[in-house]
């Protein structure tokens, strides 16, 4: 719409850039009589420079950063501002909330640097591979698994620190003589059971 407008205050004809711009007629028209306001940007509620405390008196925020240096003198001095806010809370017994406080410290610069969070498990990426393409080296993360094969009596868990080939190895094989195992019967008591039919019949 904004293009279209541009293009026809520049002296070009209305039904041709409408048309060109894909704008319906009543929409342009519609915009003509309705322009639409810029809504001011609001800078927010004014700063009141006071807070009160439980017996409804006024406490101005020189007050509060006072009590705030007092607070940090002393055992208090690594709190941060939300620890600050309770002490503020019960020894001064002040009606303010966390948001004020971090406002106030922040003014004082008395808020500590933030922690910087570290990852304590370190990434096991393949530093000595060069991939310079797709399905070159293929990783994964193996938390839970069960090995299934082709049979939903014959399943395992393996629980173990570590994933080995070694010990998946290990597994799949002890898997498939249990499955060779669990035919074998079958078939036994498939065929005695055929047998026991013919003999009745």
């Amino acid at each position: 719409m904004e293009v279209a407008i541009h293009w026809i205050q520049q002296g070009y004809p209305v039904q041709k850039v409408l048309l060109l711009c894909r704008v319906p007629r009543s929409s342009y028209y519609y915009r003509l009589k309705h322009p639409e306001r810029q809504q001011p940007i609001s800078s927010g509620r004014p700063i009141p420079g006071f807070s009160y405390d439980k017996d409804g008196k006024k406490v101005g925020d020189a007050r509060i950063k006072e009590s705030l240096r007092r607070l940090i003198q002393g055992p208090n001095a690594a709190f941060g501002y939300r620890k600050l806010t309770t002490l503020l809370r019960r020894k001064y017994r002040l009606i303010i909330n966390k948001k004020k406080t971090y406002r106030l410290c922040k003014e004082m610069g008395i808020l500590h640097p933030q922690r910087e969070l570290r990852n304590p498990v370190p990434r096991k990426l393949a530093n000595n591979r060069i991939v310079n393409g797709p399905n070159q080296l293929w990783q994964m993360d193996i938390k839970y698994g069960y090995v299934s094969l082709a049979s939903a009596d014959i399943f395992t868990w393996p629980v173990s620190l570590t994933c080995l080939t070694g010990a998946l190895s290990l597994i799949t094989a002890e898997r498939f003589v249990a499955q060779e195992t669990f035919y074998v019967q079958s078939r036994k008591r498939c065929l005695s059971v055929e047998s026991m039919n013919k003999s009745t019949s």
